[in-house]
């Protein structure tokens, strides 16, 4: 009887597991069977969306539109649970002035951020590639410049994923 129930409970850890694996798969053949077009309007909602959660200001709720693995590894184990800083320095670019000439680096301070919008989405014909959402920033200041945000498909969703280290 013991050999029967420890079987049973090994068939439906097993049976458990191969069901995760067919629904992630599943997912993950959704968002791949989406059209460029399909893909290039979910990331702009998707972006959007982030954009609203930051002029609010709630950097924990802007978790949400990151890799799980992203968030563990950047923010989590780098920069030791500091959300702020992972958002914001994810938010990084290039500031060029009127001549086009590049004016430096900055991360800005999410007080410091007058506007954002999506200035233009590229997706990628490689599923295993990133697309990208480029999104315009001015700051109070008004030096403006675009951040350049890298999409991903995580277990069949959209999420942004940045460079780590």
């Amino acid at each position: 009887m013991k050999i029967f129930v420890l079987l049973s409970s090994q068939i439906l850890i097993t049976m458990k597991r191969i069901i995760a694996i067919v629904l992630t798969l599943a997912a993950m053949a959704s968002v791949q069977a989406q059209t460029p077009t399909q893909v290039e309007k979910n990331i702009r909602k998707m972006t959007n969306e982030f954009i609203s959660v930051i002029m609010t200001g709630k950097m924990e709720k802007a978790l949400h539109f990151f890799s799980p693995a992203y968030i563990k590894e950047q923010n989590y184990n780098f920069l030791e649970g500091r959300t702020e800083q992972f958002v914001m320095e994810f938010l990084g670019g290039f500031v060029v002035n009127e001549e086009g000439e590049e004016q430096g680096f900055v991360t800005p301070d999410k007080n410091n951020i007058a506007s954002m919008r999506i200035k233009d989405v590229t997706v990628s014909d490689d599923p295993e590639a990133f697309s990208y959402a480029y999104v315009e920033i001015v700051l109070k200041d008004g030096r403006k410049y675009v951040a350049e945000l890298p999409v991903e498909v995580y277990e069949g969703k959209l999420k942004y994923h940045g460079a780590v280290g």
